[in-house]
Protein backbone atom coordinates (compact mmCIF):
# COMPACT_ATOMS: atom_id res chain seq x y z
CA UNK A 1 0.00 0.00 0.00
CA UNK A 2 1.74 3.03 -1.12
CA UNK A 3 -0.85 5.88 0.52
CA UNK A 4 0.62 6.17 4.13
CA UNK A 5 -1.55 6.24 7.02
CA UNK A 6 -1.05 8.68 9.52
CA UNK A 7 -2.45 8.28 13.15
CA UNK A 8 -3.00 10.97 15.73
CA UNK A 9 -2.90 10.25 19.36
CA UNK A 10 -2.05 11.97 22.33
CA UNK A 11 0.76 10.74 24.43
CA UNK A 12 -1.34 9.87 27.34
CA UNK A 13 -4.00 7.53 24.94
CA UNK A 14 -2.26 4.44 25.82
CA UNK A 15 -5.65 2.76 25.48
CA UNK A 16 -6.16 4.22 22.24
CA UNK A 17 -3.41 3.52 21.09
CA UNK A 18 -4.24 0.05 21.16
CA UNK A 19 -7.14 -0.19 20.02
CA UNK A 20 -6.03 1.26 16.99
CA UNK A 21 -2.74 -0.60 16.35
CA UNK A 22 -4.73 -4.07 17.09
CA UNK A 23 -7.36 -3.13 14.17
CA UNK A 24 -5.17 -1.95 11.76
CA UNK A 25 -2.67 -4.79 12.26
CA UNK A 26 -5.54 -6.85 11.55
CA UNK A 27 -6.19 -4.98 8.73
CA UNK A 28 -2.47 -5.36 7.19
CA UNK A 29 -2.08 -1.60 7.36
CA UNK A 30 0.93 0.21 8.37
CA UNK A 31 1.03 3.01 10.34
CA UNK A 32 2.61 6.53 11.31
CA UNK A 33 2.23 7.67 14.58
CA UNK A 34 1.54 11.21 15.27
CA UNK A 35 1.50 12.70 18.95
CA UNK A 36 -1.05 15.34 18.77
CA UNK A 37 -1.01 18.05 20.53
CA UNK A 38 -2.50 18.50 23.60
CA UNK A 39 -4.73 21.17 24.15
CA UNK A 40 -5.34 21.01 27.65
CA UNK A 41 -1.71 22.06 27.90
CA UNK A 42 -2.37 25.45 26.49
CA UNK A 43 -2.53 28.38 28.30
CA UNK A 44 -5.78 30.21 28.55
CA UNK A 45 -4.05 33.90 28.78
CA UNK A 46 -1.94 32.44 25.62
CA UNK A 47 -4.83 31.55 23.97
CA UNK A 48 -6.89 34.68 24.32
CA UNK A 49 -3.54 36.94 23.44
CA UNK A 50 -2.59 34.73 20.72
CA UNK A 51 -4.03 35.98 17.05
CA UNK A 52 -3.79 32.56 15.68
CA UNK A 53 -6.89 31.55 17.29
CA UNK A 54 -9.89 33.44 16.18
CA UNK A 55 -13.45 33.19 17.46
CA UNK A 56 -16.03 30.36 16.38
CA UNK A 57 -19.41 31.18 16.66
CA UNK A 58 -22.18 28.78 16.12
CA UNK A 59 -26.24 29.59 16.58
CA UNK A 60 -27.07 31.91 19.13
CA UNK A 61 -23.81 31.25 21.07
CA UNK A 62 -20.09 32.90 20.54
CA UNK A 63 -17.17 31.44 22.34
CA UNK A 64 -13.65 30.92 22.05
CA UNK A 65 -12.77 27.85 21.01
CA UNK A 66 -11.83 25.06 23.36
CA UNK A 67 -8.34 24.29 23.86
CA UNK A 68 -8.71 20.90 23.00
CA UNK A 69 -10.42 21.71 19.58
CA UNK A 70 -7.47 23.94 19.62
CA UNK A 71 -4.94 21.50 19.93
CA UNK A 72 -7.12 19.22 17.53
CA UNK A 73 -6.50 21.52 14.67
CA UNK A 74 -2.80 22.35 16.00
CA UNK A 75 -2.05 18.12 15.22
CA UNK A 76 -3.88 18.17 11.46
CA UNK A 77 -1.94 21.00 10.65
CA UNK A 78 1.32 19.36 11.95
CA UNK A 79 0.44 16.79 9.87
CA UNK A 80 -0.14 18.45 6.74
CA UNK A 81 3.22 20.48 7.40
CA UNK A 82 4.81 16.91 7.43
CA UNK A 83 3.05 15.73 4.27
CA UNK A 84 4.13 19.11 2.24
CA UNK A 85 7.87 19.05 4.16
CA UNK A 86 8.62 15.20 2.68
CA UNK A 87 6.58 15.70 -0.61
CA UNK A 88 4.01 13.12 -0.29
CA UNK A 89 1.63 12.42 -2.69
CA UNK A 90 -1.09 11.27 -0.86
CA UNK A 91 -1.85 10.60 2.59
CA UNK A 92 -4.85 9.00 4.81
CA UNK A 93 -4.86 10.66 7.98
CA UNK A 94 -7.14 8.95 10.97
CA UNK A 95 -7.70 9.44 14.73
CA UNK A 96 -6.85 7.28 17.77
CA UNK A 97 -10.77 6.69 18.34
CA UNK A 98 -11.94 5.44 15.98
CA UNK A 99 -13.59 1.31 14.85
CA UNK A 100 -12.46 0.50 11.20
CA UNK A 101 -14.98 -1.24 8.66
CA UNK A 102 -13.77 -4.99 7.66
CA UNK A 103 -11.33 -5.41 4.95
CA UNK A 104 -10.37 -1.90 5.58
CA UNK A 105 -6.82 -2.68 4.32
CA UNK A 106 -8.44 -3.70 1.05
CA UNK A 107 -10.60 -0.73 0.49
CA UNK A 108 -8.07 1.42 0.94
CA UNK A 109 -6.33 -0.27 -2.14
CA UNK A 110 -9.42 0.24 -3.96
CA UNK A 111 -9.76 3.93 -3.28
CA UNK A 112 -5.94 4.50 -3.91
CA UNK A 113 -7.33 3.65 -7.84
CA UNK A 114 -10.40 5.40 -7.74
CA UNK A 115 -9.41 9.56 -6.18
CA UNK A 116 -7.76 10.64 -9.18
CA UNK A 117 -9.74 14.01 -9.93
CA UNK A 118 -10.47 14.37 -5.64
CA UNK A 119 -8.25 16.47 -3.62
CA UNK A 120 -9.95 15.28 -0.52
CA UNK A 121 -11.89 12.23 0.31
CA UNK A 122 -13.95 11.37 3.44
CA UNK A 123 -13.87 7.45 4.57
CA UNK A 124 -15.37 8.89 8.06
CA UNK A 125 -18.03 11.40 7.75
CA UNK A 126 -21.22 12.69 9.59
CA UNK A 127 -24.22 14.96 7.84
CA UNK A 128 -24.09 19.06 8.40
CA UNK A 129 -27.57 17.90 10.71
CA UNK A 130 -27.67 14.62 12.22
CA UNK A 131 -25.49 11.99 13.02
CA UNK A 132 -25.71 9.95 10.31
CA UNK A 133 -23.62 10.10 7.41
CA UNK A 134 -23.16 12.62 5.10
CA UNK A 135 -25.22 11.88 1.58
CA UNK A 136 -23.76 12.74 -2.09
CA UNK A 137 -23.83 11.41 -5.54
CA UNK A 138 -22.84 8.36 -5.83
CA UNK A 139 -20.17 6.61 -8.51
CA UNK A 140 -19.73 2.46 -7.61
CA UNK A 141 -16.07 2.06 -6.49
CA UNK A 142 -14.14 -0.02 -8.77
CA UNK A 143 -12.81 -3.12 -6.95
CA UNK A 144 -14.95 -3.58 -4.00
CA UNK A 145 -18.86 -3.54 -4.13
CA UNK A 146 -21.03 -1.93 -2.28
CA UNK A 147 -19.00 1.35 -1.59
CA UNK A 148 -19.33 4.71 -3.70
CA UNK A 149 -17.48 8.09 -4.41
CA UNK A 150 -18.96 10.82 -5.41
CA UNK A 151 -19.44 14.90 -4.73
CA UNK A 152 -21.40 15.65 -1.56
CA UNK A 153 -24.65 16.94 -1.39
CA UNK A 154 -24.08 18.95 2.01
CA UNK A 155 -21.48 19.91 3.76
CA UNK A 156 -19.86 16.77 5.19
CA UNK A 157 -17.91 17.49 8.98
CA UNK A 158 -16.26 14.73 10.88
CA UNK A 159 -12.06 14.75 11.25
CA UNK A 160 -12.00 11.17 12.14
CA UNK A 161 -10.81 9.68 8.48
CA UNK A 162 -9.94 11.24 5.09
CA UNK A 163 -7.33 11.14 2.20
CA UNK A 164 -6.01 14.17 1.41
CA UNK A 165 -3.54 14.85 -1.80
CA UNK A 166 -0.07 17.25 -0.81
CA UNK A 167 -1.78 20.05 -3.09
CA UNK A 168 -4.69 20.48 -0.82
CA UNK A 169 -2.43 20.01 2.73
CA UNK A 170 -0.80 23.30 1.32
CA UNK A 171 -3.90 24.87 0.55
CA UNK A 172 -5.69 24.18 3.76
CA UNK A 173 -2.30 25.23 5.83
CA UNK A 174 -1.80 28.50 3.62
CA UNK A 175 -5.47 29.43 5.02
CA UNK A 176 -5.99 27.81 8.51
CA UNK A 177 -4.39 30.99 10.05
CA UNK A 178 -5.54 32.68 12.21
CA UNK A 179 -7.30 29.63 13.50
CA UNK A 180 -10.93 30.23 13.55
CA UNK A 181 -13.01 27.10 13.65
CA UNK A 182 -12.49 23.39 14.69
CA UNK A 183 -10.55 21.06 12.32
CA UNK A 184 -13.88 19.28 11.53
CA UNK A 185 -15.88 22.51 9.87
CA UNK A 186 -12.76 24.08 8.52
CA UNK A 187 -12.17 20.72 6.68
CA UNK A 188 -16.16 20.48 5.80
CA UNK A 189 -15.89 24.05 4.13
CA UNK A 190 -12.85 23.37 2.01
CA UNK A 191 -14.14 23.11 -0.72
CA UNK A 192 -14.59 27.42 -0.99
CA UNK A 193 -10.79 27.53 -1.49
CA UNK A 194 -11.08 25.44 -4.72
CA UNK A 195 -10.44 21.82 -2.86
CA UNK A 196 -12.23 19.06 -5.15
CA UNK A 197 -14.03 17.03 -2.00
CA UNK A 198 -15.54 13.61 -1.98
CA UNK A 199 -16.85 11.37 0.03
CA UNK A 200 -17.05 7.42 0.27
CA UNK A 201 -20.42 5.84 0.44
CA UNK A 202 -20.58 4.25 3.01
CA UNK A 203 -18.10 5.53 5.32
CA UNK A 204 -15.45 2.98 6.42
CA UNK A 205 -14.31 5.01 9.38
CA UNK A 206 -16.39 5.22 12.58
CA UNK A 207 -15.98 7.49 15.93
CA UNK A 208 -15.67 4.57 18.60
CA UNK A 209 -19.09 5.90 21.12
CA UNK A 210 -17.18 3.61 23.77
CA UNK A 211 -14.27 6.74 23.74
CA UNK A 212 -15.17 9.60 25.72
CA UNK A 213 -14.19 12.88 23.16
CA UNK A 214 -11.44 14.30 24.90
CA UNK A 215 -12.72 17.67 22.83
CA UNK A 216 -16.57 17.90 24.12
CA UNK A 217 -15.41 18.77 27.67
CA UNK A 218 -17.34 21.48 29.57
CA UNK A 219 -14.97 22.23 32.14
CA UNK A 220 -12.82 23.55 29.36
CA UNK A 221 -14.71 26.17 27.40
CA UNK A 222 -13.37 29.50 27.34
CA UNK A 223 -16.46 31.53 26.83
CA UNK A 224 -16.48 34.94 25.99
CA UNK A 225 -19.19 35.70 29.10
CA UNK A 226 -20.37 34.04 31.95
CA UNK A 227 -24.03 33.56 30.39
CA UNK A 228 -22.91 32.19 27.45
CA UNK A 229 -20.99 29.34 29.67
CA UNK A 230 -23.39 28.64 31.52
CA UNK A 231 -25.84 27.87 29.16
CA UNK A 232 -23.26 25.72 26.53
CA UNK A 233 -22.69 24.00 30.12
CA UNK A 234 -25.94 22.93 30.89
CA UNK A 235 -26.80 21.51 27.10
CA UNK A 236 -23.70 19.79 27.61
CA UNK A 237 -24.54 18.26 30.84
CA UNK A 238 -28.02 17.43 29.53
CA UNK A 239 -26.56 15.84 26.11
CA UNK A 240 -29.88 13.27 25.94
CA UNK A 241 -32.02 15.67 26.85
CA UNK A 242 -30.79 18.16 23.62
CA UNK A 243 -29.99 15.42 21.16
CA UNK A 244 -33.79 14.71 21.65
CA UNK A 245 -34.78 18.38 21.00
CA UNK A 246 -32.52 18.88 18.29
CA UNK A 247 -33.57 15.61 16.50
CA UNK A 248 -37.19 16.64 16.70
CA UNK A 249 -36.96 19.75 15.34
CA UNK A 250 -34.89 18.64 12.64
CA UNK A 251 -37.48 15.90 12.02
CA UNK A 252 -40.03 18.81 12.01
CA UNK A 253 -38.30 20.41 9.34
CA UNK A 254 -38.25 18.12 6.91
CA UNK A 255 -41.93 17.61 7.73
CA UNK A 256 -42.58 20.55 6.85
CA UNK A 257 -40.55 21.27 3.84
CA UNK A 258 -42.14 18.05 2.66
CA UNK A 259 -45.47 19.28 2.81
CA UNK A 260 -45.14 22.76 1.40
CA UNK A 261 -43.41 20.64 -1.79
CA UNK A 262 -46.29 18.68 -2.26
CA UNK A 263 -48.80 21.65 -1.97
CA UNK A 264 -46.62 24.00 -4.32
CA UNK A 265 -46.33 21.22 -6.68
CA UNK A 266 -50.18 20.56 -6.59
CA UNK A 267 -50.57 24.29 -7.05
CA UNK A 268 -52.62 24.44 -3.64
CA UNK A 269 -50.80 27.14 -2.76
CA UNK A 270 -48.17 29.76 -4.97
CA UNK A 271 -44.69 28.54 -5.69
CA UNK A 272 -43.07 31.71 -4.37
CA UNK A 273 -39.78 30.94 -5.75
CA UNK A 274 -40.95 31.22 -9.25
CA UNK A 275 -42.47 33.82 -9.87
CA UNK A 276 -41.59 35.56 -13.18
CA UNK A 277 -40.88 32.13 -14.69
CA UNK A 278 -42.71 30.94 -17.62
Amino acid sequence: MSVPVFVISLKSSSDRRENTHRQLEQAGVKYRLTEAVDGSALNDDDIRNNNDFGIFKTGIYSRYLRKEEIGCTLSHLKIYRQIIDEMIPKACIVEDDNVYSSGFGNLLEAIENNTGLCDLLYIGHRSECSSDAAIGRKTPLSGIDGYFIGEPFELPYGSHGYIITCEAAQQLLDNAYPVKAPIDVYLGNSAAIGIRTMLLQPPCVFSDPLFLSTIQDETTIVVRNPVSGAIRNLLRKNRMIFGILKNGTIKLRILRNSVLRFLRKNGIIKNRYARGIN
